[in-house]
């Protein structure tokens, strides 16, 4: 339902999600929005889902305990650091052993790129920074991009630990 409610909401403003990822409690959105303020779009994603979630399980009140999170991107590096970060947020919790074996994340249109998107959903901004004869090229040399950087971090991670 969470990804129905990200197409009602880009028809309605237009955002466009370059990388997402649904977990258990929380949830992570890069999100670019162009005429509508990124609260107004976020206050319709979290009304409308709390409205469908108050009455699936007839409870009432608030869903989400706090504002959401948000911290602009500035350049093409902050862009891929906080796709990564939200593509490996399920093996970092532990809830999967690779981005591409947990279904609630946008990892898989990278990954398999034959996968329909939806429409709110883009890579552009995250694979125009690869190389790559077609979008499939871009998207695959993405995902080896992702795969290595994640293993040096935790390579440095373990090293700083030991230390």
């Amino acid at each position: 339902m969470f990804l129905k409610i990200l197409n009602r909401v880009h028809q309605f403003s237009k955002m466009e999600i370059c990388s997402y990822c649904l977990m258990s409690n929380h949830y992570h959105l890069l999100i670019r929005t162009r005429s509508i303020p990124l609260s107004s779009v976020m206050r319709r994603i979290n009304k409308s889902y709390t409205d469908y979630f108050n009455e699936k399980y007839e409870v009432r009140g608030h869903l989400f305990e706090k504002r959401f999170f948000s911290n602009p991107v500035y350049d093409d590096y902050g862009l891929l650091e906080v796709s990564r970060y939200i593509h490996m947020n399920p093996v970092d919790a532990k809830i999967s052993s690779t981005p591409q074996n947990y279904y609630w994340s946008s990892y898989k249109y990278f990954f398999s790129p034959y996968i329909k998107q939806p429409n709110f959903f883009t890579s552009n901004p995250i694979v125009s920074s690869f190389p790559g004869e077609s979008i499939h090229a871009k998207k695959g040399t993405y995902c080896q991009w992702l795969e290595r950087a994640y293993r040096l971090d935790s390579l440095n991670k373990k090293n700083d630990l030991e230390q």
